[in-house]
């Protein structure tokens, strides 16, 4: 099992944090009518049975990391993704704790996202890898090393099974 460069990862880390930042400055009125429009579908997805729950959760990571990860190929879309994830948590978080207490805010966030996070991170960075192979060797270099680079993405994929999990039994806890 391989990992994604040191420099890929930092890379990762720091578009993730400027995103989280920016986010944090979002006006509340603009997270607010994004949260009304995500709240009416996690109503939806609430009514699904556990194991489909956790189905929906873990495509739609795994669809987020992959296409960050081949999104590589045309160098800009890993740090795109990244980078609004970062702003939407970050908005996220600076709206919830209008509300609520930061300790409540990380009470749902962290046990899940301790895995999910460094899980959007590597698939990121191991995407950068594949930006860099473009531009070090050429973007069919790239296409033919697709498969050696893939490997980078078991770590994302185990990682992204167990935030999936913490976040159905979440779900079902505070509903």
């Amino acid at each position: 099992m391989r990992l994604p460069r040191l420099y890929s990862i930092a890379a990762a880390v720091a578009v993730y944090t400027l995103g989280l930042g920016l986010g944090a400055l979002t006006p509340t009125g603009l997270v607010e009518s994004y949260m009304r429009s995500v709240r009416s579908i996690a109503l939806q997805a609430y009514m699904l049975p556990p194991p489909a729950l956790y189905t929906l959760i873990l495509a739609n990571n795994l669809t987020v990391a992959l296409l960050s990860f081949i999104g590589g190929l045309l160098i800009v879309p890993p740090l795109i993704i990244l980078f609004v994830n970062g702003v939407i948590l970050g908005a996220v978080a600076a709206a919830f704790t209008k509300w609520y207490t930061l300790l409540e805010f990380l009470a749902l966030i962290l046990p899940h996202g301790v895995f999910e996070i460094p899980a959007f991170i590597l698939s990121c960075a191991a995407g950068i890898d594949l930006a860099l192979t473009v531009f070090e060797h050429g973007f069919r270099a790239a296409v033919r090393s697709l498969g050696d680079e893939a490997s980078k993405l078991l770590p994302v994929v185990i990682l992204l099974a167990i935030a999936a999990a913490i976040e159905t039994g979440l779900i079902y806890a505070v509903r």
